[in-house]
């Protein structure tokens, strides 16, 4: 149904979803998530993230005027499509150029979200709660 350029694989090794990550054009996530992890391994990889405009994905993808630059000093990292519709993934995909969106922009905004980042950010907050 989905045509000769698709292949639907099901689970996978975590070695072998770094490779597809790292093979990609773009990780295209329909389905609504709590925080989106899925969006962010994949831009850990450099790669853009097409999502559903709803959930996790609103926190997780930096969308907007193609190589603009948000607070975060970051460029767009993907694009949402909404409703959930396969018209309105149809258009979106249509549009999509995966040379709009630079690898380095896409790692950056994954490490926001790094165990190290989450470590540095925690310390920082115990320390100026003891110095109170």
């Amino acid at each position: 149904m989905a045509g000769p350029g698709v292949e639907i694989l099901g689970g996978v090794p975590d070695d072998q979803l770094t490779e597809l990550y790292q093979n990609c054009s773009a990780l295209i996530m329909t389905q609504e998530e709590d925080f989106g992890i899925t969006s962010l391994e994949a831009q850990a990889c450099g790669k853009p993230v097409i999502a559903y405009g709803a959930g996790g994905a609103l926190e997780t993808i930096v969308a907007g005027p193609v190589k603009a630059k948000t607070l975060t000093g970051q460029g767009q990292t993907g694009e949402f499509f909404t409703p959930q519709a396969a018209d309105a993934l149809a258009k979106i995909l249509k549009e999509f150029d995966p040379k709009r969106y630079r690898p380095e922009d896409c790692r950056a905004n994954a490490e926001r979200f790094s165990k190290e980042r989450f470590q540095r950010e925690l310390i920082k907050v115990v320390e100026r709660v003891i110095e109170v």
